[in-house]
């Protein structure tokens, strides 16, 4: 089993074994050993949670209002921003804020491109420009990618990988983008969601921001089921996650723990 610093022996004393290889890992001061729930502050276990993420941003007037939501909600969320659209003082303020408020940062790629198109070089230098310009901007440095339109492949996802990066897909997709309609973004979320699940928004689009406001509205509203709205990362720690470099998540439901668990989990690029 895992052991933190010198709390316990890892393996066995005296048993004139030879070692052919160690496992290490560094994680956060305080965070969980790797598959051990963790206690994330001002979290309760007991509730359904969800993650709600946003792409293509920042763009700093929807970004301020979803992020004045959240805040008011004492919710957060993760935000997949394409690199280039780090710029000027208004969205870089954007990106401090959302770091600021607890919220995720995380990689859409350096120029929005399909990492399926590029060779590994490509593919890290989209990433590691856009992890550049996020740190510049929040002063945290992304651990998680999204491939544009969620195109990936084996050969794609090893290079994710190399870079130490997870990527995330989602469960539910609320097409904001293509209907800019309120109630259809407010049906898409509301009828299906559930705990553990990934909700894909965009904070690029004027036009969703009704929708996606409103669809935060009614979540928190409901008294029967008041979800609370978490990132990537404080998810897979209340469940016991951990979110290893090259995998793919589209959701952290109980059945993706039970499956990890199981190691039958079917998302692992390398099976």
């Amino acid at each position: 089993p895992w052991v933190r610093n010198d709390e316990g022996t890892a393996g066995q004393e005296g048993s004139g074994l030879k070692i052919t290889g160690i496992r290490m890992t560094i994680v956060t001061k305080g965070a969980a050993i790797p598959g051990e729930k963790a206690a994330v502050k001002g979290i309760d276990p007991n509730r359904p949670m969800i993650v709600l993420t946003f792409d293509d941003g920042p763009h700093a007037p929807v970004t301020n209002r979803i992020l004045d939501s959240l805040e008011a909600n004492g919710g957060r969320a993760t935000f997949f921003m394409v690199g280039n659209r780090v710029t000027g003082k208004a969205n870089k303020a954007a990106v401090a804020r959302m770091a600021a408020l607890g919220c995720e940062v995380a990689n859409h790629t350096y120029e929005h491109k399909a990492i399926t198109k590029l060779g590994a070089e490509g593919i890290k230098s989209q990433l590691a420009r856009a992890n550049d310009s996020i740190r510049l901007a929040g002063g945290v440095s992304p651990v998680l990618m999204r491939p544009p339109g969620g195109a990936k492949s084996d050969a794609a996802m090893k290079t994710v990988g190399s870079m130490g990066m997870s990527a995330v897909l989602w469960s539910i997709d609320t097409l904001d983008w293509k209907t800019k309609n309120k109630q259809k973004t407010i049906d898409a979320v509301i009828g299906h969601v559930k705990d553990g699940d990934i909700v894909l928004m965009h904070d690029i689009w004027q036009g969703t921001l009704p929708g996606v406001l409103a669809a935060i509205d009614e979540l928190q509203s409901r008294t029967d089921k008041t979800y609370a709205f978490v990132t990537v990362s404080e998810l897979a720690a209340v469940k016991g996650i951990t979110l290893e470099p090259g995998m793919v998540y589209s959701n952290l439901s109980d059945a993706t723990v039970q499956a990890i668990e199981d190691g039958t989990y079917k998302e692992n690029i390398f099976d």
